[in-house]
């Protein structure tokens, strides 16, 4: 069954800044890009830092003169950042806890790899209901669970996914629905199904 990791989502075309860069570059490269947030880069490419907007005019409001200011003066340190093997769900919630709007993705060299925004999240949970129903029929039904997908009628309507069927054992279909609630862009499951054996605690 596929689960969605940060590096299925993730940006790899990211825009950064060195840490001696000035604040003029720093300011230019956020306007031009229309981006909140870029990931400051020492001389081995590894991410030592983020200088976002709020940094970006806290410093200008604060200094007269900005002249000799520098991303590593802007820049919040260390990064909060996440690994490209890391699951949906743990991005979200990074995000969520640190109020940030994008993750720079690393590698365990701390290399630059990534970055992953809240709205690449997003995209995951609007899959299209036909990916959605494959993969529960395919992955779930036939291979994990080995049930004839003939035996069931399974729809799928914007992210909700309705089960209707008879299966043999009761084990079946709980096994069923826990699968189905975990296959990524699932918003409901809707359990209509029906059993014979009440095979439970066995």
């Amino acid at each position: 069954m596929t689960r969605y990791t940060v590096r299925d989502v993730m940006s790899d075309e990211v825009a950064t800044v060195v840490v001696d860069a000035p604040l003029a570059t720093v300011a230019t490269l956020l306007g031009r890009r229309r981006i909140s947030g870029v990931p400051v880069l020492d001389g081995e490419d590894r991410v030592v830092g983020v200088v976002t907007v709020n940094d970006l005019l806290h410093t200008m409001t604060g200094h007269q003169d900005t002249a000799d200011v520098r991303a590593r003066d802007l820049m919040t340190a260390p990064a909060v950042t996440i690994d490209p093997d890391a699951s949906i769900v743990e991005a979200a919630a990074k995000l969520e806890d640190t109020g940030v709007g994008r993750l720079p993705v690393v590698d365990r060299d701390g290399s630059l790899v990534g970055v992953v925004s809240r709205g690449d999240l997003v995209k995951v949970f609007t899959r299209p209901d036909e990916h959605i129903l494959g993969e529960i029929t395919e992955d779930v039904v036939a291979d994990l669970l080995l049930i004839p997908p003939e035996l069931l009628t399974i729809t799928v309507t914007d992210g909700v996914v309705t089960l209707r069927g008879h299966l043999e054992k009761r084990s079946q279909a709980t096994q069923l629905v826990a699968l189905s609630r975990r296959v990524d862009g699932v918003a409901r499951v809707v359990d209509e199904l029906s059993h014979g054996t009440n095979d439970a605690g066995r």
